[in-house]
């Protein structure tokens, strides 16, 4: 009797679903997703750009009309098939930006990646066809592309992808692993990107520049939408030479522009949007490389000067800051020209204008000398800048060298401010000085976070990358050994320009080696005449010879530094000290000091067991 009503014309039959899931074999190992074969894209029946036209009962299996039968509805895949298009679009832009995560560290960038792991997201075309269509109808998920040599087709097939969208480009220096593999010339994807440079939104170019002769014509075009630009040339090759109107001066968006190893004009990267520049070259480049790169300005940019490119006047670098107001970030390395003695009548009598700033907060310089530093300090206004870091001394300078030119910086911008810390640290090629601006808005002061636990061995300092950023970071390098005299004497001066006072947390760290050939730039009357004037100190820290010059000045004189609650000594000899050493510094503070700690010094056991008769809480490491 069932079976007879079952064969009528009107029985319901129960129906296997339309697009049964892969098997986890299929998914995971799929011959097309291991060997990223764009074939199966370009053989599909589906159209790459077609947009949404399909029934949502053909793309969403579990989606069935009311007038079908129970049997079918209860006969569907999983939830799963049954989201919407709208929400699979958000999963899928989710998992192409969290996968690359999962391979390597967050410092990584995700462009290093192998491109098997980069492009993982792929894979979401071949779970089945509801998911391919959703992925190959959505733009804005083949717009971020990445040009390799070996995986070329990709970079291709997502500019077709992306239709109309707004493009992150990026093209990466082949590894020595992929060089054999190049079956794309660099110009062609110069080409294929040119045809797109107004939708680009981010363009990062790392590649030799001799590869990428026609890379002019990307530059020059309008690019209304960009955001960041980023262009990187090894300092071994040839270097890129920009043209002298970028973007035909239309980039009303442009906010982050990174040039390294470039030669261009200076008020072509005059864009009133820009808020973060870095301009970084090579130190030394030969005079081969140079002379190659004025016979290639002459050729390409007929009438412009090639002195300009390599050697830019420092008028041009001010009126291409004075036109960007809204500049909050600037890195300069190797980008200033050699300054002109201010002696030379010339160049006395013709000073520009200041460059007013007022949203600039971070400005990193690294220069041969201090004086190209101190040049844009004393050019530049800038009233609330957080941070400052200066690095001088080249492969052929000595970083000490004209110290002298930061003092007016010094004493009329920084001399006006609280500063909660300093940090002075001593090597026998380095002289590095750091300190910190007191903030009350924060719920501890920098000197209560001076001597945080750190992982690392060395200054508690460290805490400071967590809590507050430094205001000032002046490091002088030098390639030949320093002596102890001249570095002694440019500490005291750039000390004597700070306002000491004000000093709760003193850091001061001494990694200069003990051998007969060098001496360490510290002793006790330097130690006095330099933070002599420190008297609020509470905490201080003090390693290898500059502690035991702490230990002797701290014994030597009970009014310096009367507030003192904490002292702390890493690598000390305390042996070499004074007769009373460390208990003449705790008898002369009977009623401040309560706090030492020791890490890895020599003290004989009678100076242990006196320290803690005198109520100090003494810790041993």
């Amino acid at each position: 009797m069932g079976q007879a009503e079952d064969s009528g014309p009107c029985a319901v039959r129960p129906m296997r679903p339309q697009f049964a899931p892969v098997s986890r074999k299929s998914f995971l190992y799929n011959a097309n997703v291991a060997k990223m074969d764009v074939s199966a894209f370009m053989t599909s029946p589906m159209s790459p750009t077609s947009p949404f036209k399909m029934p949502r009962s053909a793309l969403l299996p579990g989606h069935v009309d009311g007038r079908s039968s129970p049997a079918v509805r209860d006969d569907t895949p999983g939830p799963v098939a049954r989201l919407l298009p709208e929400l699979l679009s958000i999963i899928f832009y989710f998992w192409r930006e969290l996968e690359p995560t999962m391979f390597y560290d967050r410092d990584r960038s995700e462009y290093f990646l192998q491109p098997e792991r980069r492009l993982g997201w792929v894979k979401s075309t071949h779970v089945c066809r509801a998911w391919r269509q959703v992925t190959l109808d959505n733009a804005h998920l083949w717009n971020n592309i990445v040009f390799e040599d070996r995986f070329y087709e990709w970079g291709i097939e997502m500019l077709k992808r992306s239709r109309r969208s707004q493009l992150s480009v990026h093209r990466m220096r082949p590894g020595l692993r992929l060089t054999r593999h190049a079956t794309m010339p660099p110009v062609e994807i110069v080409d294929a990107v040119s045809a797109h440079t107004s939708r680009l939104r981010t363009l990062t170019i790392e590649q030799p520049s001799n590869d990428w002769e026609i890379l002019e014509v990307a530059l020059s075009r309008a690019a209304p939408f960009l955001e960041e630009l980023n262009l990187s040339s090894p300092s071994f090759e040839p270097h890129f030479i920009l043209p002298p109107k970028m973007f035909d001066g239309n980039a009303p968006r442009l906010r982050r522009v990174k040039l390294t190893d470039c030669y261009f004009l200076w008020p072509a990267l005059a864009f009133e949007t820009v808020t973060h520049l870095d301009i970084s070259r090579a130190p030394r480049p030969s005079h081969a490389s140079i002379d190659q790169v004025q016979k290639s300005i002459v050729m390409d940019f007929p009438g412009s000067s090639p002195n300009d490119f390599v050697n830019p006047t420092c008028d041009f670098i001010l009126d291409a800051l004075r036109r960007m107001p809204h500049l909050e970030s600037l890195i300069l390395t190797y980008a200033i020209p050699h300054i002109p003695s201010p002696s030379t009548p010339a160049v006395a009598s013709s000073q520009p204008d200041p460059v007013k700033l007022h949203k600039l907060s971070q400005l990193h310089m690294t220069e041969h000398t201090l004086s190209q530093c101190a040049w844009i300090l004393d050019h530049v206004q800038a009233p609330h800048l957080d941070e400052i870091r200066l690095k001088a001394g080249g492969p052929d300078g000595d970083g000490l060298v004209g110290h002298t030119t930061l003092l007016p910086f010094l004493s009329t911008s920084l001399g006006t401010r609280s500063l909660d810390m300093l940090h002075a640290s001593t090597s026998a090629w380095t002289l590095k000085l750091q300190a910190w601006e007191h903030r009350t808005d924060t719920g501890n002061s920098c000197a209560d976070l001076a001597f945080a636990p750190a992982s690392s061995p060395g200054p508690s300092a460290s805490a400071f990358r967590h809590a507050c950023v430094p205001l000032l970071s002046v490091e002088l390098v030098s390639p030949q050994r320093l002596e102890a005299e001249n570095t002694q004497r440019t500490i005291q001066a750039l000390c004597g320009s700070l306002p000491m006072s004000d000093v709760r947390a003193l850091c001061v760290s001494d990694s200069t080696d003990a051998s007969s050939h060098a001496s360490g730039p510290w002793t006790t009357e330097a130690w006095r005449s330099t933070f002599g004037a420190a008297n609020g100190l509470r905490s201080v820290y003090g390693s290898g010879g500059a502690g035991v010059a702490l230990v002797d000045a701290l014994a030597a004189d009970s009014g310096m530094s009367g507030e003192l609650k904490r002292l702390e000594l890493e690598q000390v000899d305390l042996t070499r000290v004074a007769d009373e050493g460390l208990l003449g510094v705790a008898r002369a503070r009977p009623e401040r000091l309560r706090d030492v700690r020791l890490r890895r010094c020599i003290v004989s056991r009678p100076v242990v067991d006196r320290l803690e008769g005198c109520g100090v809480k003494l810790t041993l490491d």
